[in-house]
């Protein structure tokens, strides 16, 4: 059976953070053609102004790292007010991409913000494939900051995508981090992939 796991990020994930934030800005700094030690220092520079960034904008942000079969392969960090979840980043390993991870994690939130009577907000690079899963999940735009453009979920939208049908399930997600409750992860449906 696999496990999805949500846990609170600690120091001690710091340098798996790092690799994420790394590996997610790979394509873009190959094309540059530096040495190998220059986008270290780039990329090291890039994420310490990232997360101040996150840090200031989004302070009540809960940072977690997402677990597969007890393998830390992604983070997640998701502010939750009053009538939305914000989605303020998620990435994973380029390994545990197009396996249906992204999509089980956005279809609990998803879960969760509908019983909250909450809806899903997050912001997307207009470039970025990203863009069509949370399409697919019935996510919406609704404004643009170039490059990124505004999506939204609201449950109960007749457009919006249907959530897998989680009464059949192998899977299970657990959340450990401050609060956190467990529930059944909906199996990926066909084009999770």
């Amino acid at each position: 059976m696999s496990v999805l796991e949500i846990v609170e990020a600690a120091p001690e994930h710091d340098e798996l953070l790092y690799r994420i934030y790394a590996e997610s800005r790979s394509a873009e700094l190959s094309a540059w053609g530096w040495e190998e030690s220059e986008r270290e220092a780039f990329l090291r520079m890039q994420y310490e102004l990232r997360r101040r960034s996150y840090a200031m904008q989004a302070a009540a942000a809960e940072h977690s790292v997402i677990v597969w079969n007890e393998a830390p392969v992604g983070h997640l960090i998701v502010e939750e007010g009053e009538s939305s979840i914000r989605i303020v980043g998620v990435a994973l390993l380029e390994a545990y991409r197009n396996q249906g991870i992204g999509s089980r994690l956005i279809a609990s939130l998803q879960q969760k913000a509908a019983k909250a009577g909450k809806s899903v907000v997050l912001s997307v690079d207009a470039a970025n494939r990203a863009r069509r899963l949370y399409e697919r999940l019935g996510f919406r735009p609704i404004g643009q900051s170039v490059p990124y453009t505004w999506m939204e979920w609201i449950a109960g939208d007749e457009q919006a995508m249907v959530l897998h049908d989680s009464a059949r399930t192998d899977r299970r997600f657990v959340s450990r981090a401050a609060g956190g409750e467990g529930g059944a992860f909906p199996p990926a449906g066909e084009g999770d992939r």
